[in-house]
């Protein structure tokens, strides 16, 4: 056998054949290892990278339902429920009916509704007429006038001033047992009017006077002054439509045919004087009355004729009287003359608890 065939020599100079075969056979195991290591399948990458390619750039239509359209916003985002579908939601403008009660989450129990409900169509429940707001009408409400207005349904009422006259009366009284006098004095010019009226009981005086304009409401006063030891007044504002009095009391309102305590006789005899047929037995009239503290509404009836026994002599008269309608008013009498141009012949003024006092004619004068 040849020499080369029996002792071949090495393909590496001065490696051993063995050695080699070792080194190739350490290799080949090392890449049988790393191909069989998980993740390493190259067989299939490729095919793998092309379907994420595709599913990352073709939109392929969804076969599932169309998901609902967004809730309107509410006080707090909804929780993601784990249910498949939503609920679907009422249109707007209906009452949703209530979800019943499936034991989910407590709160959400407690989420206000999506839509607000529609109580248009229930009707009114007891109790909103008191709690709800009254709907916005067309027009504004008219603002409240300051003044009272004119009471437009009367017809105009026609007065006949008495004549400018000088009357003294006797007064008698359950205060003091001695008899007191009184004066008044009236007197106008067809524009504008004064009157006076002078009380005197031994040292004590007691004055009061009223002053004022004539016109289509018969007597307009101005200043109503009472005064014993001070004097208080009250001031009327017709540009105002008020009377305000200097004794720091409230203002009031200032009416119609106004009167202040001095100038309501005058006032009557004017109006009665001018249309007696209006003021047969019954008949009531509602006149405004001011004091020197404040004012009042005074509703006189009416009692009809009278014939009185006066220190003047027998007269006939016509009865007016106010009766009270608050525990501490006065009950006023009136008896006017028509030979007087009714001008006052008697006045009684009785209190609550039945003290009196009575003014009764003497005597008249006419003045130029």
């Amino acid at each position: 056998m040849p020499q080369s065939l029996v002792h071949p020599k090495p393909v590496v100079p001065g490696v051993p054949l063995g050695t080699l075969l070792a080194l190739t056979g350490a290799v080949l195991v090392a890449h049988l290892i790393l191909l069989s290591a998980p993740g390493l399948d190259f067989a299939n990458r490729a095919p793998a990278m092309g379907r994420a390619l595709t599913t990352r750039t073709i939109v392929m239509p969804s076969s599932t339902a169309a998901p609902a359209p967004p809730l309107a916003p509410t006080a707090a985002a909804p929780r993601r429920r784990a249910t498949p579908a939503a609920r679907p939601q009422p249109p707007p403008g209906t009452r949703p009916e209530p979800a019943p009660d499936l034991g989910g989450n407590p709160a959400s129990a407690q989420a206000p509704p999506a839509y607000p409900p529609d109580t248009t169509a229930l009707g009114p429940t007891p109790g909103d007429a008191a709690h709800s707001p009254e709907p916005p009408s067309e027009t504004p409400p008219e603002a409240t006038p300051t003044r009272p207005p004119r009471e437009d349904t009367l017809s105009p009422r026609t007065y006949a001033l008495p004549v400018p006259a000088r009357l003294s009366y006797g007064i008698e009284a359950d205060r003091f047992p001695y008899t007191a006098n009184a004066e008044m004095v009236w007197r106008h010019d067809g524009n504008t009017y004064q009157a006076t009226m002078v009380i005197r009981k031994l040292m004590t005086v007691r004055s009061q006077s009223s002053v004022g304009k004539v016109g289509a409401d018969g007597l307009m006063p101005t200043r109503f002054a009472d005064k014993t030891r001070s004097e208080v007044a009250a001031h009327f504002d017709p540009d105002g439509g008020k009377v305000t009095f200097s004794a720091n009391t409230p203002e009031a309102a200032l009416l119609t045919g106004t009167q202040d305590q001095l100038s309501l006789p005058l006032q009557l005899a004017a109006m009665v004087a001018g249309e007696p047929e209006k003021f047969g037995h019954g008949t009531t009239v509602t006149i405004q009355v001011v004091g020197p503290r404040q004012a009042s509404l005074w509703l006189l009836t009416v009692e009809g004729s009278e014939t009185l026994t006066l220190p003047i002599g027998e007269l006939a008269t016509l009865k007016l009287q106010r009766n009270p309608r608050q525990p501490y008013d006065q009950k006023v009498e009136l008896w006017l003359a028509p030979r007087y141009g009714y001008l006052p012949a008697r006045i009684r003024l009785t209190e609550h608890n039945g003290a009196y006092l009575d003014q009764k004619l003497q005597k008249v004068e006419v003045l130029d």
